[in-house]
């Protein structure tokens, strides 16, 4: 799927609430052409799961917080907006591609922001390696 005109029309609104854990304050969004995600005011999500060892080179904090909040929600909830339901390699390319183009606020105003190649493989290529620890815990009642 290509993900053409992909923004986030929302501001990202959190409350550190400590031990890793963040409260989502406003519904948080990501749109493309054909589709569109929102997170839901009230969501706990834990940042970017980024090993200690690689925090030098990629930050919990910062710039991949908008990609992680939405994938943070994909995995938890595994479907966009119109109720489609979505795999794992779906949530984790909306995260490489929602790294692509971040908004700062800053200011004179709003900007936007590339999270370099290097980090948005380092982080792309963790959750393909590792997240199906978390996708396949997730338990459907």
């Amino acid at each position: 799927m290509k993900f053409s005109n992909l923004h986030y029309p929302l501001p990202l609104r959190t409350l550190y609430l400590g031990k890793e854990k963040h409260l989502l304050l406003s519904n948080f969004m990501i749109r493309w052409d054909g589709g569109k995600i929102t997170a839901r005011q009230g969501f706990i999500w834990d940042g970017a799961s980024i090993p200690h060892r690689l925090r030098g080179i990629v930050s919990k904090a910062g710039d991949i917080q908008w990609a992680a909040c939405i994938h943070d929600w994909l995995y938890l909830n595994r479907v966009l907006d119109d109720n489609t339901i979505i795999y794992r390699a779906f949530a984790d390319r909306i995260l490489l591609e929602g790294m692509k183009e971040v908004p700062v606020e800053v200011e004179n105003g709003d900007t936007t922001v590339r999270v370099p190649w290097y980090r948005r493989g380092i982080v792309y290529s963790g959750v393909r390696i590792g997240g199906w620890l978390v996708w396949n815990r997730r338990n459907f009642d």
